[in-house]
């Protein structure tokens, strides 16, 4: 554990003990391992603060499928010489996040579940540069099994490895492994949660989506939540903006019409 200063939404407090990767994440910005420590006023303490109310909140499925509590700590040790951002990679890797410059402070953007969430903005070849559009889909050989290490806090904190099989194999039938190593996790259960979201993200993730905007058409930043339109991928069925409505009594919308023609089907 370590004693940091947390942000409770009004104020950085004293130092409270604690094993949130978010509030280290804080402290390496605008505390004494920072040779050139970030003035409080150019760090987005709010965002960092949703992060680390996210990190003490993480549920993941226990073997009924119920979930379970089950809080992204990290337990590691900087015996190392390393830069500021290179830390902040490390620190905020261990939860879903990656260091983000937003509006001028420094920040976190972090993976989550947004099925709830409005996209921040729909993007179509509308609001994109003719022409810019690229695209690829990532096919990788899934492995066997994979030999997941850390440092077990059962075993203090020594060298620790479990096997963790891909649906369908099994010690005797697997034959690729896939080696991996987690820095800061020093549970088991975490260990195997974070290999099975890394596994899965290469699964389900495998399409990169390349565009070109001009600046005044851009409103999402890294991490948000947007709708994505194209032909080329065959991603939607049209992309009419809104020419004129229709209103109602009380300002209800009745009807719109859109600049293109657009075929619905209900």
């Amino acid at each position: 554990r370590s004693k940091l200063p947390i942000w409770n939404g009004t104020s950085w407090t004293a130092p409270v003990e604690t094993r949130n990767p978010a509030w280290a994440y804080a402290d390496v910005l605008r505390g004494p391992a920072n040779p050139d420590p970030i003035p409080d006023e150019l760090i987005d303490a709010d965002r960092i603060k949703e992060w680390a109310d996210a990190i003490e909140a993480h549920m993941v499925p226990d073997e009924t499928g119920a979930p379970t509590l089950n809080p992204m700590y990290f337990d590691g040790v900087f015996d190392f010489r390393s830069t500021v951002y290179r830390t902040l990679t490390d620190l905020a890797a261990v939860a879903h996040g990656s260091p983000l410059m937003r509006d001028g402070r420094f920040s976190v953007t972090f993976d989550h579940d947004r099925s709830e969430e409005t996209p921040v903005q729909m993007i179509t070849p509308r609001n994109i540069i003719a022409g810019s559009y690229t695209g690829r889909k990532v096919f990788f050989e899934e492995a066997h099994a994979y030999r997941v290490g850390f440092k077990n806090e059962l075993t203090d904190y020594g060298d620790d490895e479990i096997i963790i099989f891909t649906p369908g194999f099994t010690a005797a039938t697997a034959r690729v492994y896939e080696k991996i190593e987690w820095m800061g996790i020093t549970d088991a259960s975490r260990a195997v949660d974070e290999t099975r979201f890394l596994v899965a993200s290469r699964r389900y993730r495998p399409e990169i989506h390349k565009i070109e905007m001009d600046l005044e058409n851009i409103l999402f930043e890294r991490g948000d939540l947007v709708i994505f339109a194209h032909d080329a991928p065959m991603l939607g069925l049209a992309y009419g903006r809104i020419k004129s409505t229709t209103l109602g009594v009380g300002g209800d919308v009745l009807a719109i019409t859109l600049d293109e023609k657009v075929v619905y089907e209900p």
